[in-house]
């Protein structure tokens, strides 16, 4: 993988977990207090709650079939590294992205 393709995918791993954090403040702050006083939810709390399930379901995809193709994580830990990145996902992701995918060059 070129520099710049691990670098954009180092961007939206990073970009995640704050995503997601951001998500549950806007749950918190804005989408339960609509829900109790009864008022419709916005395109825009409705679209961006998409964004952020594509794109950890996106980067869980990428994660496993990069786990499934590459020779740098022995047979014995693949299995521990599939259940770390099904586990916990976007935590997990900037781990396995910096051990396996950054420095895979430096190896």
């Amino acid at each position: 993988m070129s520099k710049p393709a691990k670098l954009i995918l180092g961007t939206l791993t990073a970009l995640t977990p704050l995503l997601f954090g951001a998500k549950i403040l806007m749950v918190l702050f804005y989408a339960i207090p609509k829900i109790q006083a009864r008022q419709p939810l916005s395109l825009y709390y409705r679209l961006s709650s998409l964004l952020v399930i594509l794109l950890g379901f996106g980067l869980l995809v990428f994660y496993l079939v990069h786990l499934r193709r590459t020779n740098l994580i022995p047979r014995d830990r693949r299995s521990r590294w599939l259940l770390i990145l099904w586990a916990f996902n976007i935590f997990a992701y900037p781990v396995y992205w910096y051990r396996f995918i950054w420095k895979e060059d430096s190896d």
